[in-house]
């Protein structure tokens, strides 16, 4: 039996790449990857000093997305995810 994605997509179709913005997947975590290390690189100079290795370990991930989008690792995106994944179970409780 052959399933509806096979018979009639391709999956290589650049279509199926894009994040709800319209920009491709790996710009759009490139993206995401900027933004938190400049959150986090800022507010290493706000003065909250208890939570400095947060702050190192979301930069150093958010570093490894960059090198994931130039080098086209996909396992260098692993370690942020699961950096933004523990961040916001933190945060939530």
């Amino acid at each position: 039996m052959h399933s509806v994605l096979t018979r009639n997509q391709d999956i290589n179709d650049p279509e199926y790449f894009k994040c709800c913005c319209g920009c491709h997947v790996k710009q759009g975590a490139l993206v995401i990857a900027i933004i938190s290390m400049v959150v986090s690189f800022l507010s290493l100079f706000s003065g909250n000093v208890n939570s400095i290795l947060g702050i190192i370990v979301v930069i150093v991930a958010g570093a490894l997305v960059i090198y994931a989008d130039q080098q086209e690792k996909a396992w260098a995106y692993i370690p942020f995810l699961v950096v933004q994944h523990s961040m916001i179970t933190i945060r939530a409780f």
